[in-house]
């Protein structure tokens, strides 16, 4: 396998508070069969290792027992975290004594969380708890983007599938920023310029033609639609094997109303300069009550736990501490809080 290539943003605030962002940024994508893509299998870093099958590596701390698994997207996977064993899977064994898994892919969407179980998990022996901490990437993607076919979920690289399978091995974190800010405003291949080409160009065009606005009701709707249908195949998968299941909504850093710390105000002042941010945050900011209200209400018709950590992070006496190291990834103290509010709510 070839040494990662890493996709550098020009944010030296970003790397100077919390200098393991460039390990994450240095995971490649690698195309996968059924799961569309997964994090590079057998990466290593000082803070980010991932083992052959594509699974964060978890220190094994607990003794012979029942295994847990936290399943979910990059936050569960741990971006931000300072090493393997700061991570929320990590910090839960530590101070459950019981074993759990990191069962977190980078930018999964809950269909392809469902599937990640499906390949790598459903033949694990001695699992007694399985839990979904989810929620951004379903709840955004379809606002972002629209689904070729209803049934499929918007999925990050989704609509560069045919091609990228085709003429690209490997697709890094570069190229898949500019298909998703620059390509609906730009004539040609974005995977052919630089970024600050593509950017150029964006800034001298007008949308597409004939490509219409997507109206946030149906993209809602969509979200929670295909959040059902996942939910409904984990509980019937669950409750066949007697695992509890409980979904948790994850926090983002405006979900939360938590006050900035001088970090977080570095970091996100920082980040408002890459392009493309600032209108990601004027969707995502707006999606919150609607997205946690629909996701309990299908919690509590299909008989799943549900908890959301937004208004639980608001309310702690540690929301005034640095928690977020972006808008949707948490640091270690925030990792840590979460661990906490999952043991405290009986959820881990």
């Amino acid at each position: 396998m070839t040494a990662p290539q890493r996709f550098l943003l020009n944010t030296p605030k970003r790397y100077q508070l919390a200098p393991q962002m460039r390990d994450y940024d240095g995971v490649r994508v690698n195309w996968v069969s059924y799961l569309m893509f997964m994090q590079t299998c057998g990466f290593r870093s000082k803070a980010v290792n991932i083992d052959e099958r594509g699974l964060r590596h978890s220190p094994m701390t607990a003794a012979d027992g029942p295994v847990r698994l936290l399943v979910g997207g990059s936050a569960a996977f741990g971006v931000g975290a300072s090493s393997d064993s700061k991570t929320i899977s990590s910090l839960l064994e530590q101070r459950s004594g019981i074993r759990w898994l990191n069962f977190g892919g980078r930018a999964y969407n809950s269909t392809q969380e469902l599937i990640f179980y499906q390949l790598l998990g459903f033949e694990l022996e001695r699992v007694d708890r399985i839990v979904l901490f989810s929620g951004v990437n379903d709840a955004y993607l379809p606002h972002l983007m629209s689904a070729d076919h209803p049934e499929v979920q918007v999925m990050f690289f989704g609509s560069d599938y045919i091609r990228a399978m085709t003429a690209m091995k490997n697709l890094d974190w570069r190229g898949h920023i500019k298909r998703m800010v620059f390509q609906r405003w730009v004539d040609g291949d974005v995977n052919k310029m630089s970024l600050f080409e593509a950017f150029r160009q964006a800034l001298l065009s007008k949308r597409k033609e004939g490509e219409d606005d997507i109206d946030p009701a149906e993209a809602q709707a969509s979200a929670l639609a295909h959040l059902r249908r996942n939910l409904g195949v984990w509980k019937a998968l669950t409750g066949s094997r007697s695992i509890k299941l409980a979904y948790v909504l994850q926090p983002a850093f405006s979900w939360t109303g938590k006050p900035k710390t001088p970090e977080e105000e570095a970091i996100f002042t920082e980040l408002n300069t890459v392009p493309g941010v600032l209108s990601v945050l004027e969707i995502l900011d707006g999606l919150y009550e609607g997205f946690t209200k629909g996701a309990e209400s299908i919690c509590q018709e299909l008989g799943i736990d549900y908890l959301d950590l937004n208004p639980l992070i608001k309310c702690s006496p540690r929301a005034n501490e640095w928690l977020f190291v972006d808008r949707v990834h948490l640091t270690d103290a925030g990792n840590d809080l979460v661990a906490t509010l999952l043991l405290e709510n009986g959820i881990a």
